[in-house]
């Protein structure tokens, strides 16, 4: 199953498979309820590495990753019902992570670093899209996907550095 990432898909090998263009946020509530079904499964990801995995380090990051991805859940559903309180918060969601269940640990700690990768980066082009001029948002909303944008391009890199010693994978650096 491939994974949308930026502009592309890539393989479970995280090689370039075939381009696809990347869904085009259109409205903030569409950007705001996207993002939170991102974090969603995400946060469900985490949960599962870390009953999964031997590596106390990666057990730290999934712990870590899951209270900032808490955090940004409330912010985003304190701004839906805010400023969308008659639209619902569930939508129509594609999940991108994979299980993890049936795989070796160590397996499931790459395939866990790969997908979160990809989360993120998907994060930011939701993020970065809102950002276009043609889309209307309030202020707040802005700020909140130019965080994104400018910090979870580090937290990628945090996530590649033990990817790259586990699987001896390196993911194409971001804009």
């Amino acid at each position: 199953m491939p994974l949308l990432i930026g502009a592309m898909v890539l393989s479970l090998t995280g090689c370039p498979d075939e381009m696809e263009p990347v869904g085009i946020v259109e409205t903030e509530y569409e950007y705001l309820t996207q993002l939170r079904m991102v974090h969603l499964e995400a946060m469900e990801s985490s949960r599962e590495i870390s009953g999964i995995t031997r590596r106390v380090e990666l057990r730290d990051l999934a712990e870590d990753l899951l209270r900032t991805l808490e955090g940004e859940v409330e912010r985003i559903e304190s701004r839906l019902r805010e400023l969308h309180p008659d639209q619902p918060m569930e939508v129509t969601y594609h999940p991108m992570m994979r299980p993890l269940e049936e795989l070796d640990p160590h397996e499931a700690d790459v395939v866990f670093l790969e997908d979160m990768v990809a989360h993120h980066q998907h994060a930011i082009d939701l993020s970065r899209d809102l950002l276009r001029p043609e889309v209307q948002s309030r202020p707040e909303v802005e700020a909140m996907a130019q965080e994104i944008v400018d910090e979870w391009g580090e937290e990628i890199q945090r996530l590649q550095t033990p990817l790259r010693e586990w699987r001896g994978i390196v993911i194409p650096e971001g804009p």
